[in-house]
């Protein structure tokens, strides 16, 4: 690491807020190291960023030592005739592995050193390969425009672009030393490379050896200024819901330099509340059909528009396709319970502001946290709605398209699909209800709904028959008693209208 000298009247005193990666970056050739009292630092063109002399020990996970280099700037520093040499901490003889290539603006340059017998993983692909051994605890590494092997404890002149004496019983060049390493740590220049303030000792920390290479992600060390909000965006710009169907929107806002602002804070409102109302988290609600505009303005007046049209809910054919309430008891391979639906018929339906609700087999009250339900199910395709989970059980469910947290009983209950604004009261309500079935023999709906289906266990679940397609309205015919097999939206096109029946 090499400290830059202003000589005479404009030399200042070192000051910490010059150490960041956006300082001005330096040729190579500068001013060799001469310690003084009045400096001023200016970040090298590519920086040590890690150094790791553990590989290959006892309780090592990476099998080779590796020195890691950084570009903090802006522009391609080509490394070719380059390299980086090693000592032990009191050494004066380098060893020396030269480098090729070029190492991106923010883009790291992965330089593998010696393996040792212990470890359990290889580095990833190296940009360049030396045999230095390393000592794990403490030794000095350079980083020198030129090939030729340098000599003395501390190399000083225009072709030392970088040192990092790590370990307290290295030699202290003039910019003290990091702490003592271990097996298992190596010293991270801080801020993922960017940190720069001539002392190792607050630039460097001791952590896990996380090794990169030049196909790691870019790391940029420019510090961004934000300026007031200067454009707005609300997405989506335009959606349709249903009536009482809910739907959150999202706004972004950037600066005049395109820069994104996630701090800003809008005010929500809308041009017709009585047909969409918005909340000031920008959620609204159809409560008449027709349209209207929500806007977004930040504190300073910029805004956007969306427009949102309310439609009168579409029954469509959907149905309740399975039930399943054992998951994660005794005996069960799920551990949560499910409800699933399909759509049998031949439009796309949207879901907004639907909800599954639960009651026990007699109760005249239904559950308390109804699940809402979001998004389109189209034709021929099943939703699966992943209800509580219990303490045994094996399998997860497939990924569930809507989460909720009803606690099915396992043998009987009832369930049903409410459109939106539906009110449920009763036993066996049936206003409002796109679909209901009482399971288990004991469920007390038999005469309203159409029977029950069989009394279900831990292990079984109640399907509708031909993959959801069979729809009477006599639920004891409708369902059969099978093993749970949970259907999502990813699961195969089932088409109610032709073709063989696939078995369940």
């Amino acid at each position: 690491m090499r400290l830059r000298v202003w000589p005479g009247a404009l030399a200042i005193l070192v000051n910490a807020t010059l150490a960041s990666c956006s300082d001005k970056l330096v040729s190579p050739k500068a001013t060799p190291f001469q310690p003084q009292a009045s400096l001023v630092v200016s970040t090298p063109q590519v920086v040590i960023s890690q150094v790791y002399g553990g590989g290959g020990n006892a309780g090592a996970t990476y099998r080779n030592d590796f020195i890691e280099l950084f570009n903090p700037g802006s522009s391609p520093v080509a490394l070719a005739g380059w390299s980086v040499q090693y000592t032990s901490a009191a050494g004066t003889s380098w060893g020396v592995t030269a480098l090729t290539g070029a190492i991106q603006p923010g883009g790291y340059y992965l330089v593998q050193e010696a393996v040792g017998a212990g470890g359990t993983t290889a580095l990833p692909a190296p940009d360049a390969t030396g045999t230095s051994a390393m000592a794990a605890g403490a030794g000095k590494v350079i980083l020198v425009s030129a090939t030729t092997a340098q000599a003395g404890a501390c190399p000083t002149g225009a072709q030392i672009i970088d040192e990092v004496s790590y370990g307290t019983t290295s030699s202290d060049c003039g910019f003290h030393t990091t702490t003592t390493l271990t097996n298992t740590t190596a010293a991270l220049r801080n801020n993922d490379g960017c940190a720069y303030t001539s002392d190792l000792t607050v630039d460097f920390a001791a952590g896990a050896p996380t090794p990169r290479n030049s196909a790691t992600a870019m790391h940029s060390c420019t510090v961004v200024v934000l300026g007031s909000p200067a454009t707005v965006v609300i997405t989506p710009d335009s959606a349709s819901i249903v009536l009482n169907g809910m739907l959150q929107l999202n706004a972004a806002a950037t600066d005049s330099a395109s820069h994104p602002l996630p701090g800003a804070t809008f005010t929500w409102q809308s041009s017709a509340p009585t047909i969409v109302s918005v909340t000031a988290a920008g959620v609204v609600k159809g409560l008449q059909t027709g349209d209207a505009q929500i806007t977004a303005t930040t504190s300073n007046g910029f805004a956007d528009t969306a427009t949102i049209h309310v439609d009168a809910p579409t029954t469509g054919d959907i149905v309740i396709s399975q039930i399943y309430g054992g998951g994660g008891n005794a005996g069960a391979t799920y551990i949560n319970d499910f409800i699933e639906l399909f759509n049998r018929g031949t439009t796309p339906v949207n879901l907004s502001g639907w909800t599954v609700q639960y009651a026990s087999a007699t109760a005249t009250t239904w559950t308390n946290a109804p699940t809402t339900l979001s998004g389109t199910i189209q034709p021929g395709r099943h939703v699966l709605v992943q209800e509580a989970a219990g303490s045994a059980g094996t399998v997860a469910l497939p990924t569930p398209d809507v989460t909720g947290s009803i606690a099915l009983g396992a043998t009987a209950g009832k369930v049903l699909l409410a459109q939106p604004g539906a009110t449920v009261t009763g036993a066996c309500p049936t206003a409002g209800i796109a679909d209901h079935v009482g399971y288990g023999t004991t469920a007390n709906c038999a005469a309203e709904w159409g029977g029950t289906t069989e009394t279900l266990s831990n292990t079984t679940a109640a399907f509708r028959k031909n993959d959801g397609c069979v729809n009477t309205g006599v639920v004891s015919n409708d369902f059969v008693q099978l093993s749970p097999n949970p259907r999502n939206s990813a699961y195969a096109l089932r088409n109610c209208t032709g073709g063989t029946d696939r078995p369940q």
